[in-house]
């Protein structure tokens, strides 16, 4: 193990990444659409990342507002804060977006944010409340009792359908109350 200290090494690794990197370039390197703006929200910088997801042009970007992007006034977000809204794109679509908000200090405070396409994650949002309302209207009136139980015997029922009231004569909250309480409604040849 090195006796150097870590302040001394993390300079060192600072003097070689200035000599092969170009200001920007960790910033153009990661997939994630970056905005750095001054503390009163001026754009300063937009990386490639952000001209894909907004449809807006560098150019286009430099001197707007962050504000004309989203939904929300980052004012009421501290820094470290994550949030989900809506950015406008050049094309006047709505994208539902995550937002990281981040802030270098600076001799000129900057903030740096972060947007993130939570199209596919909305979709997949929207599938699983369709497939689990189907699949509650399938279960919900099957003529059986449905129950979905952890692997755990000793564990409390998970789910049960509101035939059990009907077929069994215990109410829903009783069965999931009750690890056994289906055991008292089968024969005991049957358990």
């Amino acid at each position: 193990m090195s006796s150097v200290p870590v302040a001394t090494l993390f300079e060192a690794a600072l003097g070689r990444l200035s000599d092969v990197l170009t200001p920007g370039s960790f910033l153009e390197a990661t997939p994630e659409s970056l905005v750095v703006a001054e503390a009163g929200g001026e754009i300063i910088y937009a990386n490639a990342a952000c001209e894909r997801l907004t449809g807006f042009e560098r150019g286009e970007l430099l001197g707007r507002q962050v504000e004309g992007l989203l939904a929300t006034d980052l004012a009421t977000h501290p820094a470290g804060s994550s949030f989900e809204t809506v950015c406008t794109r050049r094309d006047g679509d709505h994208l539902p977006v995550e937002v990281h908000i981040g802030k270098v200090h600076a001799a000129t405070p900057l903030l740096v944010v972060t947007l993130r396409d939570l199209t596919e994650l909305e979709a997949g949002r929207a599938a699983r409340f369709e497939a689990e309302a189907k699949y509650r209207a399938l279960v919900e009136h099957i003529p059986a009792v449905v129950y979905l139980d952890p692997v755990d015997e000793s564990s409390e029922s998970i789910y049960v359908s509101p035939q059990v009231v009907e077929l069994l004569g215990i109410s829903q909250d009783e069965w999931l109350s009750d690890p056994y309480a289906w055991r008292h409604h089968v024969h005991p040849d049957d358990v």
